[in-house]
């Protein structure tokens, strides 16, 4: 690599290479090696190359190097953000992270992290007002940028990183949301500056304990969790957790939780609290009071607009200005170990609708978790009991069976239009008229193959463009695989009435464009007694591949939608499903898709690369105790 002699932002836009001039952000270091700081590290300065070279042994923190600003910090006003360009010079895949910090170091700080393997070479990037994943987070000021941070997360083993580069960039048509960043202060009574990702996690564990108040009480991070001692000689210890500058703004959220494991000898009684900012004598909170045995873990939620589930302050989620967890007159030293600390639910969950997708989320790019598609995104006891990744060159006749069928008088499917190529299933449509018909489209299902009562359902997919275009993943019921064939026999075990339902894990209408889709679910039939629960404005951001992750968690009364990883939407009611459900996957043309189809497209398809079910031990069993009958006729 050159030295960077005067830094350069590059940045791809509709496939045209840009430039824009920046400030060197390595002069200091070149010029004054010993301004940069070492955190458990040995450092090797620029040379000739202006490369940076950190070597690190192992450990259970963040090892890493800050490169200081020079004493008035970094204009980078008008720039996106700051790209650095790492090399993993160990032997094991390592999370090499940077972070971008305003004065007050990691507590005004931005931050993006990037899995690189051994002698592999990648690009971390960091957007002013992101962080981690592309989720909005501190507004940070660009134009007082103060220093850079490099750091590896939590190494196993010891080995080294090179820092090749390091420059500002810019995204033409996507400016820094951070120059909105003078906006008032929560305490001030303003709406808060920062949003948490729709996951609603609201800690950034990589910064440790930085950010906490402790009041009577102290604490350490363990892993994934705080554990905080709390002290006796006041009635309420607390620890309140870390802010951001401008506030929460929670008002995508119902509510916050916390989940927290007495680690001692005696039952306590925890309380979460969560504060609007005002005259304490209003008593501007929330909160939500859970005892705690000895060994025990609870999860602690408080809902907005209520004390312990009774109507209380109409506080509002925009302006959160504090978050507490404190212990009710303890008579000993208590120890807690706190953990997922985040918004839950949504405002109308409490309504009973639960979609946590704003319009906002399509701009958001998404990293998805190396962890997709290994396993589910909750915890549990899982098994996977269906997987195909579509390897081969024809569809797997004992999983699969491709539709001649119509479907509607606008268009009919048949076996021609879908096809498994290089590892793909691919749905794709034709102008060309049969039985009356002007369309065909492909879908395969799985009726008659396979079924599964709960669990969770997973589809890896590319999303066509086409206007017209309907692809969609879903499920439908099957009272018994290896039953009847005859007409009668395959309505009734396909019917949504008596536990059976229709759900739909994706359906994409293309004309939206990227980053919406619908979810529903539909059951008694499809006639005069159909009923229908479903939300067709369901937000997710672009990933660098343009393949999303589409999965939907099926327990006994409850649907919980995610996208890549993320927890999109969910509903509870008695009716939801219990019968087995199969899978199909098809391209739909037409009606809600609207019949003007653009042909000068319709040669794209609707792209499949995996199809993924687990059974958890739990959900199992409940499963083996569903009503297949059918009540007899009166």
């Amino acid at each position: 690599m050159k030295t960077l002699v005067a830094a350069l932002s590059a940045f791809v836009l509709s496939g045209i290479l840009l430039w824009a001039e920046g400030p060197d952000l390595l002069e200091n270091a070149k010029s004054d090696p010993g301004s940069l700081k070492e955190h458990k590290t040995v450092v090797t300065p620029p040379g000739a190359d202006g490369a940076i070279r950190v070597e690190y042994n192992a450990d259970a923190g963040y090892p890493g190097v800050q490169i200081p600003a020079p004493p008035e910090g970094w204009d980078l006003s008008g720039f996106t953000g700051v790209e650095a360009e790492i090399t993993n010079d160990g032997t094991t895949a390592k999370s090499f992270a940077l972070r971008v910090d305003n004065k007050g170091g990691s507590n005004a700080s931005n931050t993006e992290a990037v899995k690189v393997g051994p002698g592999e070479t990648k690009k971390v990037r960091v957007r002013f007002g992101y962080s981690y994943g592309g989720n909005p987070a501190y507004q940070l000021d660009p134009s007082a940028v103060m220093a850079l941070l490099f750091f590896v997360s939590k190494p196993a083993d010891g080995g080294a990183f090179v820092i090749k580069s390091v420059a500002p960039f810019k995204e033409e048509g996507n400016p820094a949301p951070a120059a909105a960043a003078a906006k008032p202060a929560a305490a001030a009574g303003g709406e808060g500056t920062a949003s948490p990702s729709i996951g609603g996690e609201l800690l950034d564990l990589a910064k440790g304990t930085a950010g906490f108040k402790f009041f009577h009480s102290s604490g350490v991070m363990e892993g994934d969790k705080l554990k905080v001692t709390f002290s006796t000689g006041t009635d309420y210890p607390n620890v309140q957790f870390p802010i951001p500058a401008g506030g929460w703004n929670l008002s995508a959220f119902g509510g916050v939780e916390v989940t927290a494991t007495n680690t001692s000898g005696a039952p306590i009684t925890a309380v979460l609290r969560v504060d609007n900012p005002g005259d304490w004598k209003q008593s501007p909170w929330n909160s939500q009071s859970v005892k705690i045995a000895p060994g025990a873990t609870q999860v602690l939620q408080a809902v907005f607009g209520k004390n312990n589930g009774q109507p209380g302050y109409p506080l509002d989620a925009k302006k959160i200005s504090a978050i507490q967890v404190y212990v009710v007159k303890p008579k000993e030293e208590i120890t807690l170990l706190l953990s997922n600390l985040k918004g839950y639910g949504s405002p109308a969950a409490v309504a009973g609708k639960s979609t946590l997708t704003t319009p906002a989320d399509r701009d958001t790019p998404v990293t998805p978790p190396d962890w997709l598609g290994k396993r589910p995104p909750v915890a549990g006891d899982w098994t996977l009991t269906f997987e195909d990744d579509f390897n081969g060159s024809t569809l797997d006749s004992s999983k699969w069976e491709a539709s001649n069928s119509h479907f509607s008088k606008f268009f009919y499917y048949q076996k021609e239009k879908a096809r498994v190529e290089n590892g793909v299933l691919k749905l794709g449509a034709e102008k060309k008229a049969v039985e009356g018909r002007e369309y065909i489209s492909g879908q395969v299902t799985g009726f008659g193959k396979w079924a599964q009562s709960y669990g969770y359902f997973e589809v890896r997919v590319k999303l066509p463009t086409t206007r017209g275009f309907w692809p969609a993943f879903w499920l439908m019921p099957d009272r018994d695989v290896n039953g009847p064939t005859d007409q009668q026999s395959i309505w009734n075990r396909n019917s949504t009435k008596w536990g059976g339902m229709e759900f739909d894990i994706l359906e994409h209408l293309s004309e939206w464009g990227p980053g919406r889709h619908n979810i529903a679910v539909h059951w008694d039939g499809y006639g005069d007694q159909h009923q229908a629960w479903g939300d067709a404005n369901i937000y997710y951001g672009p990933t660098p591949d343009g393949w999303h992750v589409f999965g939907m968690l099926w327990e006994p009364g409850k649907l919980t939608w995610y996208i890549d990883g993320k927890k999109t939407a969910e509903w509870e009611n008695p009716r939801v499903g219990s019968v087995p459900g199969h899978l199909l996957l098809s391209l739909q043309l037409g009606g809600w898709a609207t019949k003007d189809i653009d042909l000068s497209k319709i040669d794209e398809t609707f792209d499949i690369d995996y199809v993924k079910v687990w059974q958890r031990k739990d959900l199992a069993e409940a499963a083996s105790k569903v009503d297949l009958s059918i009540p007899a006729k009166k």
